[in-house]
């Protein structure tokens, strides 16, 4: 059993339970002292409250409860009438830590747990360890998501799907997440298990935190107001699980230098954070783009012209830049530098666009050339009706048409 957690077989003993938990059920229960964990780190002992109709007799129904962050969330087998909605699961719309099944006696989503909990799960007599693998699988296969949906597909009841849900979460194979007006259960990789059961329930809190922020990562003031720890306390996790288990790791921000963000070690920060694929360590590597742009324009100045699709395949062939890890957004942006020093002009023929290299600086862009844009272009030759010979459009875009004006002028002064 958890420092947190007891079990009261007798109404004499009466029963655990969560202050905020009374209510709707209050005259059902006996209420004797609580003691829960805290988002600060401390057991609080609640004064004692008695409901107004105690149980009576001997029942072997129990109350489970711990604390999650902001408030303390409650897990309980009541009786079947007692249930919501007919024994669906409802989850936690805080979404931090996940919901809590409310059928099954189900230990708590990561956050204030002290470890995995030894002996069979509560409410899953009908759970086989092939059931458990299975799940498991399935919600790898399903992006690390395991559903309620995506378990009633198989066949499963309801009953047994708290009961997967709570097996994998008490032993952090998982955690448990809302989801829209429902719950799942997000399954983590296969090799970090191990090292979770190692946690203490503190070093877990600060790594659930960690993984609830996802890839935009998290840097420790954000830690300590999600989990209330103290400093010293989130200080001495993130050690832990960075240098020792290698569970974490630090990221630099390319907003706030000074501020180190952290991720799970098996992601790859946000771009929104680490800045993209020209920067390295949160710094802009300027020698990389320029050694990016070189590559580009002596492709180009030897091609002529390419195609965008031509010119991601040649740079991602060009692995001693590193080229491979480059999106076709970075080399867009890559030719794009180039378009603004006027060395490479961009011309758009229907849906292709086609870069053309500029041999001397001083050449006027071709974007603007008439015959690019002209609806008669297909039927323009030297020898026919509509030639290049008679075009006024192409004479005013080489200046022909100024000579012609000129001599126009003298005839007439003549």
């Amino acid at each position: 059993m958890y420092p947190a957690q007891q079990k009261y077989s007798t109404y004499d003993q009466g029963f655990l339970v969560l202050v905020t938990a009374l209510g709707k059920w209050a005259h059902f229960l006996r209420v004797a002292k609580v003691t829960a964990y805290t988002d600060h780190h401390a057991l609080t002992h609640l004064r004692t409250i008695k409901a107004s109709k105690p149980l009576r007799g001997r029942t072997d129904r129990w109350i489970d409860f711990v604390a999650e962050f902001p408030n303390l969330i409650i897990t309980y087998l009541p009786a079947p009438n007692l249930l919501d909605d007919g024994g669906d699961i409802k989850g936690d719309d805080r979404g931090n830590a996940g919901g809590e099944p409310k059928d099954s006696g189900g230990p708590p989503a990561g956050e204030g747990t002290a470890g995995p909990r030894s002996g069979p799960s509560r409410g899953s007599a009908t759970l086989s360890g092939e059931d458990l693998s299975n799940a498991y699988n399935l919600g790898l296969r399903n992006n690390n998501e395991l559903t309620q949906q995506l378990l009633l597909d198989q066949g499963w009841s309801r009953e047994k799907i708290v009961a997967v849900f709570n097996r994998l979460n008490e032993a952090r194979a998982g955690v448990i997440r809302k989801k829209g007006d429902s719950v799942c259960c997000v399954v983590r990789p296969a090799n970090v298990i191990p090292a979770l059961k190692q946690l203490d329930a503190l070093d877990y809190k600060v790594y659930c935190a960690v993984e609830l922020a996802g890839n935009t990562g998290v840097w420790t003031a954000d830690i300590r107001k999600t989990t209330g720890l103290q400093t010293h306390i989130i200080q001495r996790g993130v050690r832990n699980l960075c240098e020792n288990l290698q569970l974490i790791k630090p990221v630099k921000s390319i907003h706030v230098k000074n501020r180190k963000m952290y991720i799970l070690a098996h992601m790859e920060p946000a771009k929104e954070i680490a800045g993209g694929s020209f920067y390295t360590n949160g710094e802009f590597n300027e020698e990389l783009v320029e050694q990016l742009r070189e590559r580009l324009a002596m492709f180009l100045s030897n091609a002529r012209s390419s195609t965008f699709s031509a010119l991601v395949a040649f740079m991602r062939s060009s692995g001693d830049v590193g080229g491979g890890s480059f999106t076709d957004e970075d080399i867009s942006q890559l030719v794009a530098t180039l378009e603004c020093e006027d060395k490479v002009a961009r011309i758009r023929t229907g849906t292709e666009t086609t870069f053309v290299w500029n041999q001397s600086e001083n050449l006027r862009l071709l974007d603007s050339v008439p015959c690019i844009g002209c609806p008669l272009v297909g039927d323009c030759s030297a020898e026919g009706r509509v030639n290049p010979r008679e075009c006024t459009y192409l004479s005013h875009w080489l200046g022909l048409d100024v000579d012609g004006e000129a001599q126009g002028e003298e005839e007439i002064d003549a």
